[in-house]
């Protein structure tokens, strides 16, 4: 049942997550607005708390940025530049919800997400939480001096292991 939850309801809201998170950039990219997501939540509630706080925040860029960007048009451009900035700043009024909708969406998700596969991790051993990517799961095998490769063996490859550990790799080889 956990596995269950966790590669449905964690997959699932995984990729509502990248979707929402991609088209959130992409549409500060477009608008040229900043991208100031944190880092991602860790479980419900803190996923909900971002949500908020990040809508909050894309609200008062997007209010603000009709007097800030001609402002600093203005000062970069003169009259030109007010005018960018007049546009500048409708255009962050206009789409700001937008990404303030998608910023709360993917930081709902992905709490929802994290959630749900800390679920699924639930009465698993520390070995089987271990990432095999990052983390040696067993020793290197030895490999003879004529360099053939042989059949992997637990024994010879803790020996080799030991060799190379005492007296910084002396007795190695």
């Amino acid at each position: 049942m956990q596995a269950v939850v966790s590669g449905v309801v964690g997959g699932g809201f995984s990729s509502i997550s990248s979707v929402t998170g991609s088209l959130y950039s992409v549409l500060k990219q477009t608008t040229g607005g900043e991208d100031r997501r944190g880092a991602p939540p860790t479980n419900v509630a803190s996923g909900v708390y971002r949500g908020v706080t990040g809508l909050g925040a894309e609200l008062v860029t997007g209010v603000t940025g009709i007097f800030t960007q001609p402002y600093k048009g203005a000062k970069a451009g003169g009259v030109k530049g007010f005018a960018k900035g007049v546009g500048r700043g409708l255009v962050g009024a206009a789409v700001t919800p937008a990404t303030g909708v998608l910023r709360a969406g993917e930081s709902v998700s992905r709490g929802i997400a994290a959630t749900a596969n800390d679920f699924g991790d639930l009465g698993k051993s520390k070995l089987e939480l271990l990432d095999t990517k990052t983390v040696r799961v067993r020793y290197p095998r030895r490999i003879e001096q004529r360099g053939q490769i042989k059949i992997y063996n637990e024994d010879l490859a803790i020996i080799n292991r030991l060799l190379k550990k005492m007296h910084n790799g002396f007795f190695y080889g």
